[in-house]
This record gives structure tokens, C-alpha cells and sequence, in this order.
């Protein structure tokens, strides 16, 4: 078993997400680019991070705490002051993190994107942030990719992540469940 490299991950990155709110909160220093207010990000097991929307100038804060990837799951065009997802890309290549982008309209969950998050759930860059607007749709999105992958987590293991980071994916259950029971069985 891996030992668990997520607990100073977290404080840092805590740490710094709240330093960059209260330097946002009492403003630019005179003459002093202005912080990024940092976003909610929640924890899932293996090293994956969920949260709303995030910006360009936010990344910089999350991969100085060790974030390696981001897959943008929101559409673009959301809202006018939405950044593009050519945007962020640009932002995180800049930065040396990979970029994935998945998206999911409201009400939907496409293959696509499902495989898309599966794809960076599988790479080695670590930890992953999955974002859309809220967090709703990347914990959803991420739940069946989750639940798809061969050394996934349970389904119930799934579900109680996203419960965690304040989702829910109560209406996923039987679909989490048909998709664990489908995944192959390992060889030895």
C-alpha cells in the first residue's frame, strides 16, 4: 500500500487557500498584482480534487500545493465572465499541469466525458482537480469514472467521497453499482 502523501497536501494547501482569501479580502497592496480568491476545493481518495469554477490565476496558487492536472468538465459559454477552457489550458500548460477538458451540460453525463475523466483518473499525474461551475457535475462526473475504472473504489466507497465533499449522487446508486459489477477481474 502507498503511504498517504495527501495530509501535508492539504494543510498547504488549506494554508494557502487562506492566505489567498484573507490577501483578497484586505486588497492589493499598493502597486501589487491582486490575489485570486482561492476556491473550495474538496478531497476524494486517490489524489483527485473536486471544486467550482477555478481561474487561470488560481491555478498558480493550486500547483504551487502539488496539483499536477486539471480537467474542466464546464461548458464553455456557461456565463460571460466564465474563463474558456482554451484559457485554462493555456494556464495549466504554462505551469507545467496537464489539461483535460470533459464537458457536461446540466442534466447530462455523456460517455465522452466520462472517459476523458477516466483517462487523467488513470494517468500518474497527481493530485487531479475536476471542476465545473459548483462542484455538482465534476463529483457526479467523477463518481462514474470512478466507479468504472478497474481498481476503482466500491460504489459505496464512491458515494460516501462525494457525501464528503458536500455532493450527492443518491440518484447515480444503480448505474455506480452496475458499473462496478461490469469492471473486469483482474488476472493473476
Amino acid at each position: 500500500m502507498k503511504p498517504r502523501r495527501s495530509a501535508p497536501l492539504v494543510a498547504g494547501l488549506v494554508l494557502a487557500l487562506g492566505m489567498a482569501g484573507s490577501a483578497a479580502a484586505r486588497g492589493p497592496a499598493e502597486g501589487a498584482a491582486a490575489v485570486a480568491p482561492a476556491p473550495v476545493v474538496h478531497e476524494l481518495p486517490g489524489g483527485v480534487w473536486l471544486a467550482g469554477q477555478v481561474t487561470p490565476a488560481q491555478l498558480q496558487g493550486l500547483q504551487a500545493r502539488g496539483l499536477a492536472a486539471v480537467v474542466a468538465v464546464r461548458p464553455d459559454g456557461e456565463a460571460a465572465n466564465q474563463p474558456s477552457s482554451a484559457e485554462m489550458a493555456r494556464a495549466a500548460h504554462a505551469l507545467g499541469m496537464a489539461f483535460d477538458y470533459a464537458p457536461v451540460a446540466p442534466g447530462t453525463m455523456p460517455a465522452d466525458s466520462v472517459a476523458v475523466v477516466g483517462r487523467a483518473l488513470a494517468a500518474p499525474a497527481r493530485p487531479v482537480l475536476v471542476y465545473c461551475r459548483s462542484g455538482h457535475r465534476a463529483a457526479r462526473i467523477w463518481a462514474l469514472a470512478e466507479a468504472s475504472r478497474p481498481d476503482g473504489l466500491v460504489a459505496a466507497a464512491i458515494e460516501a467521497a462525494v457525501r464528503s465533499a458536500g455532493q450527492s449522487v443518491d440518484d447515480l446508486d444503480v448505474e455506480l453499482r452496475s458499473r462496478v459489477a461490469a469492471r473486469p477481474v483482474p488476472t493473476h
